[in-house]
Order: C-alpha cells, then structure tokens, then sequence
C-alpha cells in the first residue's frame, strides 16, 4: 500500500464506514504524500514505514478530546508497521509558515497591526500548555536529560561541520556563548519528563480562512523529523516544546524579513515570544535556564536541518542565533 489511485478511498470507507468518492494529491515530499478523500478526509501516505509507538500521542489526544486539532481517525497498518494516517480534513487551511508569515509581511507593509501578531503567540503558547496537560500523566515522572544531551551532541556536531561560509564564520564566532549556555544540560540531574509534541512549531499551528473564529489547529505529532525512522518517541521535559516553539517565532520574522529587503522584525520577535511565554507560563510552570539551552539547542537544530535537507533555510538559524548572543565571542 502505498497511496496509488483507490487505495485512499479505499481506507477511509475502511475507517469510517462512509461511502465517501473522489481523490485528489494535496502535497508530497521527502516524508510522505497526502491525498484528500471526499474533501472530507486526509490520507497522509508516509514513504518509509512508521512503528505503532510514533503515534502514541495522537491517538492519545484524540482519546482525551484535546480540541486544539483536526479529528484523527486512526492509521492504516500494513505487515504491522504504519503506512499512513486519516484525519479530518479542514477546509481552507494552510500552515503558519504561511498564514503567520503573511500577518507580519502585512505589519512590515503597514497593513495590519503588532498587537493582532502578539496575540496570536499569546494563543499558541496557550495550546502548548493545554497540549502538555493533555499529554501529563496522573502523577510526575522524573527522568533523565540523556536524550535531550545526546540530541544536541548530534546536532552541534552537524551544525559546526557542516555549516560554512559567512554565516558558518557567524556561528564559530559564539561557540563559547553557546556552549556555556548548552552547560545547564550537563550539570542538570533528573528533570520532569512527559511525553511532548516533538517537533512543535509555527508551522504547525493550522489557520483556515473559511473559519471566522480564526481557530488554530495543531497537526503533525510526528516527533522529529531528523530523527531515525521507527525510534520510539522519549519522554522529555516539556522546556524542549516550548523552546522550540519560541524560536519558531523568531524563525517567522526572519521569513518575513527576508522578503520585504530585510526589514527590522526585532520589534515583532520580541513581544512576540515574550507573549508566548508569558501565555504558557500562566498556566504551566517551566525552568527558564533549562528552557534557554534548549532555546539555543534548537537553533543548532535548524543548522542541522539547513545543512542535510533544506539548505535554503541556513539564514534563518543565521539571523536568529546573532540574535540570542549579538557580541561574538573570538572562538573559530
């Protein structure tokens, strides 16, 4: 099974029950190809076989009603593996890599407002908490920050071999600063572990511009996507959500910026995250220090992800790590 013609209906009427008729391809990439069934439903066909344990979190939250995304209906199994997933599919919608980005474009030419943009970070840092209070269990769990270590050891390591030019010569010159900011990882004992989001970002908070509400959606619990392929999702602390998150914020300004001649977001990133965080942590609580090294982990992420799959992003982790340390610091 691998999402050719039929094979889409074929499983929705197999979930659901309903007699639904029509495909049409939405989207492909390297992950997976998404076909729409009924204009209804959402067949994401994925490329390389996922594990059961990879979707642990989804049908969770479709378990306990979290509101805040589209209705999962369930996988598709094929010889005990997942080969795809349906969902609800929602009317309109496109991601915050675009809608959000739009918003601040319209900032940036006059035609919209800075508080509209604040508020709307204000709302995803709202769902991430009641994302993770939907993923706690009953009661805490203590567990070890190995993971989160070993993940950023790969990604610094990938980041500074793999990243050249001026903005290579930009990173090397605030090794010290991040690694003493990287510091707190090593010298934190157990932390509060649950499971999270994995891979939580702008791009994945869904707006539809049929929705008067303006709702936003979260999708994809997919985890990392440089991860290896089948790995059994870590419970982590939640700061790796929210760090992530918050740069992500930062990641839409410098998209914006970058198309309107490399106008001055610094104004909108700011208040931004600043409302996001303030958001989330009226109703969660966080450890700032470990949530700052994770901030800069994820900005090591993004060189990864520049370097071995999308190297037109490289300006992005650029502009955005000058930005968390503006001094250099002399190391090469």
């Amino acid at each position: 099974m691998n999402g050719a013609a039929g094979e889409s209906t074929a499983v929705v009427r197999r979930l659901t029950g309903e007699m639904v008729e029509g495909e049409r391809k939405v989207s492909t990439d390297h992950a997976n190809l998404s076909i729409a069934v009924g204009e209804r439903y959402i067949v994401k066909w994925f490329h390389t076989p996922a594990a059961h344990a990879s979707f642990d979190v989804v049908e969770h939250l479709a378990a306990v009603g979290f509101p805040h995304m589209p209705r999962f209906v369930g996988v598709v199994d094929d010889g005990g593996s997942v080969v795809a997933t349906v969902s609800e599919l929602v009317p309109g919608v496109t991601d915050g890599w675009q809608w959000y980005v739009a918003d601040v474009i319209g900032w940036v030419d006059g035609a919209g407002d800075l508080d509209g943009l604040v508020r709307t970070a204000a709302r995803m840092g709202s769902i991430t908490a009641e994302l993770h209070d939907a993923l706690a269990g009953d009661s805490a769990i203590r567990g070890s920050l190995d993971p989160a270590r070993a993940w950023v050891r790969d990604r610094r390591r990938v980041a500074v071999e793999q990243t050249t030019g001026e903005a290579g010569d930009r990173l090397r010159a605030r090794l010290r600063q991040v690694d003493a900011a990287l510091g707190v990882l090593d010298s934190t004992d157990d932390v509060t572990v649950q499971r999270i989001h994995g891979d939580l970002h702008a791009g994945q908070f869904l707006r539809s511009s049929d929705d008067p509400a303006r709702r936003l959606l979260l999708t994809d619990f997919d985890g990392d996507p440089l991860a290896a392929p089948g790995r059994r999702p870590d419970l982590e602390p939640v700061e790796r959500d929210v760090a992530s998150l918050l740069q992500s914020i930062d990641h839409v300004g410098r998209i914006a910026a970058r198309r309107r001649g490399g106008a001055d977001v610094t104004e909108f990133v700011d208040a931004g995250i600043d409302a996001a965080l303030e958001a989330y942590q009226s109703a969660r609580r966080l450890d700032r220090s470990l949530l700052f090294a994770l901030r800069v982990a994820q900005e090591l992420h993004e060189y990864a992800y520049a370097a071995t799959r999308l190297p037109i992003w490289g300006y992005v982790p650029d502009a955005a790590l000058v930005a968390l340390f503006p001094d250099e610091d002399g190391a090469r």
